[in-house]
Formats: structure tokens, sequence, C-alpha cells
């Protein structure tokens, strides 16, 4: 397991204007920034990246064609854990390889260990740093439909995840007619079907854009949860897993 430490420190990011209409100039260190970028160009409406599988069987998130960069986002990759053989090891990376700088990793499936989350080299217990809304930190849910809570520094994030057919992402702060709330993301979980197999879809919002890691890793985590065959099973079963 391997881990890298980016030193990241909340900051309220400098906008400045840009001569393109489209696009915000956001010039800070710490912004979670799409791979190689040295000053993140933020859109000004959203973005919906496409998933994509490689022949590896690793998974590669890419902007849409017309985008100005087109190189993959993130590369994702998962292993069977080598001392729990029943839980699976999930590496982010930026770009489109294994070579790309790690991003975070997690670990849960049917394992006497505490399940763990890394973001940027800051690990902790992943059921304190993503549980269900109305539990307390620390409580184990095993079924997906409802309402998620991200609950580490620097965003406090809600997926709402009651209906299959799209997944929300949402902060608190907004219009009444929002209810409130600021919509950072959408996901469209994948549509497997006799028809055929449609690959998900991730819509990040240019407030979503500098929470991208973020979004991006508990998205895939609650798919995973959410598809993984022990929970569709008797209730003995998954009593057995640790998230």
């Amino acid at each position: 397991m391997s881990s890298t430490s980016t030193g990241n420190q909340s900051i309220s990011p400098e906008l400045t204007t840009s001569c393109d209409a489209s696009f915000t100039h956001l010039t800070a260190p710490d912004m979670e920034k799409p791979p190689s970028y040295e000053e993140a160009r933020i859109p000004r409406k959203p973005i919906t990246y496409q998933f994509s599988t490689l022949p590896n069987g690793a998974c590669i998130l890419l902007p849409p064609s017309d985008a100005a960069d087109s190189r993959p986002v993130y590369h994702v990759r998962t292993f069977q854990s080598v001392f729990s053989p029943l839980a699976r090891t999930t590496v982010i990376r930026r770009g489109g390889g294994d070579e790309g700088e790690l991003v975070g990793e997690f670990e849960f499936g049917m394992s006497s260990n505490k399940p763990y989350i890394s973001i940027h080299g800051e690990f902790i217990e992943l059921t304190y740093a993503l549980y269900k809304s109305g539990k307390a930190p620390g409580h184990i849910s095993h079924v997906v439909p409802g309402h998620w809570t991200w609950a580490r520094p620097p965003v406090r994030m809600y997926w709402d995840c009651t209906k299959r057919s799209t997944w929300t992402c949402t902060i608190s702060g907004g219009s009444t007619i929002t209810g409130g709330k600021t919509l950072l993301a959408k996901y469209t979980p994948p549509d497997i079907t006799p028809r055929g197999h449609l690959m998900p879809t991730l819509q990040v919002t240019p407030t979503g854009q500098q929470y991208f890691d973020r979004i991006f890793i508990t998205a895939i985590l609650l798919e995973q949860k959410a598809t993984f065959p022990a929970f569709g099973g008797p209730m003995e079963y998954k009593e057995h897993f640790n998230f």
C-alpha cells in the first residue's frame, strides 16, 4: 500500500477574470487539479465526464471530446487485498495510467480489518469519513440507497443516492429555490441491460471543480458498495462486511 503526502491546506482560491468567456482562471496551489495543470481552468458551465474501461481491467475518466484538454483526468484500478483476500483495494491516480500522481485509495470488503480511505496522503477509518445521514460516524450501513455525508475537511459534502438513475452531490449553502444547497456533481450509474452496457458519467459543476478529487473518489466508493454482490444477499453475509 502506498501513499503520497501533498501537504494540502484548506485555502480560499483567488478567482480572476479571463478573456475566455467560457472559463475562469483559478490560481491556487492546493486546488484539486486535472493532471499536470499549473493553473486550473475552471469552466463556467457543468462538464460531463465519461468513464471508459481499459483492456487490463482499469478504468479512466475522460473529458468531453471537444474539451480544450482531452487527456484522461483519473485512472482507477482495483486489486484484491493481499492481507484480506475478501476485501478490495481501489487506487485512484491522475492521468491515464499507473504512473500518475496518487490521489487516493480506499479498502473495504469482507474483513475483520478496519476499512480505510486515503486522500492526498491523509488516512482515516472509512466509516468516520463517509457515513449514512442520520447515523453516527463509525456506524456501518449495508444498504446504499439514501443520503450519505462526507465529513472530512475542507468540505462537507452530501450524496443523495435515493434514486438509482442519478445520484447528486451537494454542499450546504444556496438559494431557497435549491433548498439551501449548492450542486457539485451528478453521477449517472452504469446501465447494464440485455440491450447493452452503458458506462457511467459524472457531471461536475463549476463549483464542484475545486472538490473534484473528493467527488470522484466518493462516487466510485459508493458505486462499488452498491454493486458488491453480497449486498444483495442474506443479512448474515452483509454483517461480515466492514463498511
